[in-house]
This record gives structure tokens, sequence and C-alpha cells, in this order.
């Protein structure tokens, strides 16, 4: 006669079995029921495995559970466009998930609209305290030329990428363009992933087509190829459209017009005092002028995005390969004192 059970489940039926069945049961194992049953129905215990009736999760949440991950950390203060205590401040950290905590909040919030300025130079450090205007266009001129030694283009952008030396705008193996935030590998090559190359911020049609300012570090930077077309040499300026409404924008950076109508370029927040400091060296090393307008927006910029230590370290390793400083990062505020570059 054949025996009837009635009234068990079929988890039940197979873990009062002689004989071990394989047996797929749902369900999922919270870490609150590894060892006993789950609300489920199925098993999370270690007898499971061999009644056959463990819950879809069991290995996974009870034998080799894996660790939450360890919250990135650290902070963009100072570090937007670049790295910092291990974590990114970058427009791609979004994209490879390793931004740090504060991104958001410190790069991609509205600039404060009266920030803490600087504190001014200390008299007994400032070397040009109480000179102004053209005295101290004369005595930054000499500063700048003192010691610098012109490397050439193609030496120059060698120590920009690597390919002698450590890298000046390499960081963990990696080159950001300035004006997009788009990221390469340094890859031994003076065009970076095929994708950057480098960027005159005084252009060469303005100036800066010949030796020693062709190769001056001081104002090359790596750019995203498109945007360092896009920039060609336009002004800089506050553009009077905002992102998909301007003829171009990528990263926080826009071609347009300003109010007065002229074509000029907007950098992305994180390099627009950068872009700035290195315009003043620039001016004053080679003794060329800004324009008004150009000027006016430069200066905002100085003070809306103030020197960080990743400026201070490009300026020490600028220093070292060339043997000159740029003094509006060591003194950003020496441009307050020249009304008229």
């Amino acid at each position: 006669m054949m025996s009837v059970l009635v009234g068990c489940s079929e988890a039940e039926l197979v873990r009062g079995s002689d004989k071990a069945v394989d047996v797929a049961i749902a369900g999922s194992c919270e870490v609150t029921d590894c060892g006993g049953q789950s609300a489920d129905g199925c098993y999370c215990d270690d007898a499971c495995t061999n009644f056959g009736d463990c819950c879809d999760d069991y290995d996974a949440v009870c034998v080799n559970p894996q660790p939450e991950p360890d919250p990135v950390g650290g902070t963009c203060q100072g570090f937007c466009g670049g790295q910092a205590d291990g974590c990114w401040c970058n427009s791609s950290c979004t994209s490879y998930g390793d931004c740090c905590d504060d991104y958001e909040a410190v790069c991609l919030g509205e600039p404060d609209p009266d920030p803490e300025p600087d504190p001014d130079p200390d008299p007994g450090t400032d070397p040009w305290a109480g000179l102004s205007n053209g005295a101290l266009i004369d005595a930054l001129e000499t500063e700048t030329k003192s010691g610098h030694s012109g490397l050439g283009y193609t030496t120059a952008r060698n120590y920009m990428y690597g390919i002698t030396g450590s890298g000046i705008d390499v960081h963990g193996g990696i080159v950001e363009g300035v004006y997009t935030g788009e990221l390469a590998n340094a890859d031994g090559t003076r065009t970076p992933g095929g994708e950057l190359n480098t960027e005159h911020t005084w252009p060469q049609s303005k100036g800066a087509g010949s030796e020693p300012a062709k190769s001056d570090m001081h104002h090359l930077f790596p750019a995203e190829m498109t945007a360092n077309s896009q920039r060609s040499s336009h002004p800089f300026g506050e553009t009077s459209c905002t992102a998909s409404a301007c003829p171009w924008s990528d990263g926080g950076s826009e071609r347009g017009t300003d109010s007065s109508g002229t074509t000029v370029f907007q950098v992305r927040s994180a390099h627009r005092g950068n872009t700035a400091r290195a315009m003043f060296y620039f001016s004053v090393r080679y003794g060329l002028s800004i324009d008004s307008s150009q000027e006016a927006t430069l200066k905002a910029w100085n003070d809306q995005d103030p020197v960080d230590a990743a400026e201070r370290e490009r300026n020490d390793a600028v220093e070292a390969a060339q043997g000159n400083r740029n003094p509006f990062i060591d003194y950003p505020h020496l441009s307050d004192r020249i009304s008229n570059f």
C-alpha cells in the first residue's frame, strides 16, 4: 500500500527524507536568518546543503558574505577638478563611482557670491610690498625673467605628460583636460589617449607663438582637443548663453557671445582662477597687454576660484623644470594692485 503524507510543505518533505534531494527553493537569507529557517520557507543553516533546501542566496549571505564597500571618503575642498585623498573631484568621477563624499556640494554647488578672501600676504614676506601699477609690473617682469630657461615646446610637453620625469600634469597615471574634465591615461605620448593636447592659455596668434613664450609651462595646460579648438584664440569672458543654448559647451566650459556681442570662451569654474593667474603671469613676463573687458573677467575669476594645493604644487613643479615661478599663485592679490595690465 502507498503511504500518503498530508499537510507537509515541500521543504519539510525534503528535509524529512532519507536521501538528500536537490530542490531549488526561492527565498532570501537575511543576515538574521543565517543558522535557521527563512521567513520564505527555505533554510539558511549548515544542513541545507545536505537536504537541498537552501535559500537561493544562502552562499552569498551566510557562507561568503561580501563586506559593505567602504565609503570613498575624502574631501574636495581645494581639489575640484583633480584628485584628493584617493577619491576624485572631477566631472568623470560620477561615471567611475569614485567621487569624494562632498563632490557635489563643493564642486557642483553655486559659487559663493561673497567668498572669504585669502589673507593678504604678510608684508614681511611679500617682496613687492608697497609697489603697484607700473612699478609692480616692472618688478614682476624682472622676477619672472630671472632664472627662466626656455625648454623648447617638445621638451616642455615631455615634462607635462611624464615622458620626462614624473609628469607635471600626471596624477595617478591620469591626465585631466582643464576645460572639460576629460580624463586620459598618460600613455607616453604628448597627446594622451588621442583625446588631449596642449592649450596655450595665451594664444599663440596673440604673442605666444615663439620661444620662450611658446614653451612656457606657466600657461600651458592639457585640454580635450575639441575644447581646445573651440577656445581657439577667443578672449575669456562670461557668455550670455547657458550650456546647451550656447553654440558649444562641454564639462562646464562654454563658447558664446557676451553681453556686448563679442565671442568669448567661458572656462568651467574649477579652472577659472588658474586661467586668470596664468594670463596675469604671461602679461607681465612678456610685456603684453590684456584688454579691459577680459581683464575685468579675469580679476573676478581670480577671486572666485582661489589658489588651491594642486595649483601650488604645479607652480613648484614648473619652477623645478624651467627655473621661474608664477608670482600670482604665490601672492594672488598682486593683481588687485595693478589697475591696467
